[in-house]
C-alpha cells in the first residue's frame, strides 16, 4: 500500500506530501525502517514528505517496542502522527513519552464545536496542548466553514475532511487539493492536509 500511494504522490506536480496508517504490528517489526526507506526510494520520494499516523489505542498495546522505529524514523525526516487524538483513552502521559512530530486531533472533538462553548474549549486546549509540545496541528473531519474557523483561531496547521474535498480518485487529486487550499485561503489562511 505504502509504494502504490508513495508513487502516486511522487507523481503529481508540486510538493504533495503522503499522510498513510501505519499499525502497531508494522511499526515494531525490526527491518520496517529499512523498508520503508527503500519503497520511498524506488519511487522517487523524500522522507519528508511521508508521515505515518498512528492511534493512540494502537500505542497502548506495545508502546516500548514502536518507539526505536518512530524515534528512527523521525531523524531520518519521516513524520509521526498521533491520529485520533481525543478520541479515546487519551494519555497526557503517553502524549509526553512518544517521540512524535505531529498531532491528529480527532474530528469528534471538533464536530458540533462551533455551537457548543465547552465542546470550543475542549478542542482549543487539545490545539493548546499540541502547540506548547511544538507539533505540527492537524484538524481531523472538518465539515463546516464554522469548523474551519474555529481551527484557523485555535491555530491549527492543517486540515482535513469534507468540508475542503471528499475522498477522490488518484487522477482527480491535484484538482482536489488545489479546490481544497482555495476554499481554505478564502479568509481562513488555511491548507488542506496533504
Amino acid at each position: 500500500m505504502l509504494e502504490q500511494a508513495a508513487a502516486v504522490v511522487a507523481g503529481l506536480p508540486g510538493p504533495m506530501n503522503l499522510w498513510i496508517n501505519a499499525s502497531v504490528h508494522d511499526l515494531r517489526q525490526p527491518g520496517m525502517v529499512d523498508e520503508v526507506l527503500a519503497e520511498l526510494q524506488v519511487v522517487g520520494l523524500p522522507p519528508h514528505r511521508l508521515a505515518l499516523e498512528v492511534t493512540e489505542t494502537a500505542l497502548m498495546t506495545d508502546e516500548d517496542a514502536c518507539r526505536s522505529n518512530i524515534e528512527r524514523l523521525i531523524k531520518l525526516g519521516v513524520g509521526v502522527a498521533m491520529d485520533d487524538f481525543g478520541a479515546g483513552f487519551s494519555s497526557l502521559d503517553r502524549l509526553r513519552r512518544l517521540p512524535i512530530n505531529a498531532l491528529k486531533i480527532s474530528g469528534s472533538l471538533l464536530s458540533g464545536a462551533p455551537g457548543q462553548a465547552m465542546a470550543a474549549d475542549i478542542f482549543r486546549v487539545a490545539a493548546s496542548l499540541g502547540h506548547s509540545m511544538d507539533l505540527m496541528l492537524v484538524a481531523e473531519g472538518v465539515e463546516s466553514r464554522e469548523e474551519l474557523e474555529l481551527a484557523r483561531a485555535a491555530g491549527i496547521h492543517r486540515v482535513q475532511g469534507f468540508a475542503l474535498s471528499p475522498p477522490v480518485p488518484a487522477s482527480q487529486i491535484p484538482e482536489a487539493i488545489a479546490s481544497a487550499e482555495a476554499a481554505a485561503n478564502t479568509g481562513l489562511q488555511l491548507r488542506a492536509a496533504s
